[in-house]
Formats: structure tokens, sequence, C-alpha cells
């Protein structure tokens, strides 16, 4: 079995329209089994992911009835 060892960040920017976007960046180092080094050519992957995200923004207290 492989294991992985990742680290991440995301930026949430000020809601707006009632959406928050995001933008994120996971860096991620993977070590391979010798079983499967034949196949990745090497002990230790490395890995990298940027990307954007679009959620609906919180509920503010006035917007569900209090």
């Amino acid at each position: 079995m492989s294991q992985r060892l990742s680290l991440g960040y995301v930026r949430n920017f000020e809601p707006r329209n009632d959406v928050v976007m995001s933008v994120g960046l996971r860096l991620s180092i993977n070590f391979i089994d010798e079983d499967l080094e034949d196949i990745y050519g090497d002990k230790v992957g490395f890995g990298a992911m940027l990307f954007f995200r679009i959620a609906p923004a919180p509920l503010r207290p006035h917007q569900y009835g209090r």
C-alpha cells in the first residue's frame, strides 16, 4: 500500500450575491511501494492541484426569522 502526505490551503473571498467564491491549492507527496516502483518509475511521486469553488453564502440571522 502506498502512503501519501498532503497539505492544502483554501482562501474564501467575501460573500457576493449570496455565494462565496474560493481558490485553493493542494500539494501532495506519494511514497510508492516497491511492488509498484516499476510501473511509476520512482519511489516518490509529487502532485499539485489548483481548484476554484463556488458555494452558498452562510445564512445571516435575519434570513431565517430571528
